[in-house]
């Protein structure tokens, strides 16, 4: 009978400890996988994300982007351009092989092209690294004609007459 108490004792000990591990690995990972734990420190990017056209608060998580680890422990989160790269290429798997995004209103863009690797093999970050945290005055979520006119990308093509290459709309009219 007494070794039977004993048992019962162990087993409601090993349960208990198993129960502590369990809920403080949780509520670790809870806590920092939060966007209110990382807003602690990166206030400025947590109101960016916030008021993001394209990736905001309702729709991902910082921790969606930037956590490199299953335990999400804050030493293991980074933004560098080739993980938070990968994040994006998980969400938006198709989309490298769209020749345009369908329903934008102002651009038009071959992502295939830029990122097929034979004439281009760019990530998405090359362009689009300010696709929740844009500091521009007017948050587009997008790159700017000038990232894409820089170094030897499109340096040769800022004729005013190829805009409709890329813009629906066309927002500059060369004078007449």
């Amino acid at each position: 009978m007494e070794s039977l108490a004993k048992e019962r004792i162990r087993n409601v000990v090993v349960f208990a400890i198993i129960f502590v591990a369990i809920s403080f690995f949780l509520l670790v990972r809870t806590t920092t996988v939060s966007n209110m734990y990382c807003g602690f420190c990166h206030f400025k990017e947590k109101e960016l994300v916030r008021t993001s056209n394209v990736h905001n608060l309702d729709n991902s998580s910082c921790a969606g982007c930037h956590d490199i680890s299953p335990f999400s422990i804050s030493k293991h989160f980074s933004s560098d351009k080739n993980v938070v790269n990968e994040k994006c290429v998980k969400c938006h798997e198709t989309l490298k092989d769209s020749k345009e995004v369908k329903n934008k209103n102002i651009v038009k863009m071959d992502h295939k092209v830029h990122m097929d690797g034979k004439k281009a093999n760019m990530k998405c970050v090359d362009c689009h690294s300010n696709v929740a945290h844009d500091m521009g005055l007017y948050a587009t979520n997008r790159p700017s004609m000038g990232g894409c006119f820089a170094g030897e990308c499109h340096a040769k093509e800022k004729d005013l007459k190829k805009c409709d290459y890329c813009h629906y709309v066309k927002l500059v009219y060369p004078e007449k």
